[in-house]
């Protein structure tokens, strides 16, 4: 987030992305290693997130968005051979 985020990003970009990551990423992936974060657990994640917490599906792809560029610069970072965001179905954007 240091290192990448707050300085390619606007201050409301980087307090939304803070608040995906303490409201439900940690509580629902946190405890999953890296290399074990599976496309079928990311899937279940973005449908706990319409189904369980209330979420649109909107806001549902803007936690894809941040998850796939998240394990996109750990695969640069040689963290992960392969982003496991790339084998799922992300959540589809509703016109409004």
């Amino acid at each position: 987030m240091d290192a990448v985020v707050r300085p390619n990003r606007a201050a409301t970009t980087v307090h939304g992305y803070s608040q995906m990551i303490v409201n439900h990423i940690i509580p629902q992936l946190g405890d999953i290693p890296l290399q074990s974060l599976s496309p079928q657990r990311i899937q279940q994640y973005y449908a706990s997130l319409c189904n369980d917490c209330g979420l649109s599906p909107n806001t549902a792809r803007k936690h894809h968005d941040l998850l796939r560029n998240a394990l996109r610069i750990a695969v640069m970072q040689d963290m992960l051979a392969r982003n496991p965001t790339d084998r799922v179905e992300p959540p589809q954007v509703q016109a409004p």
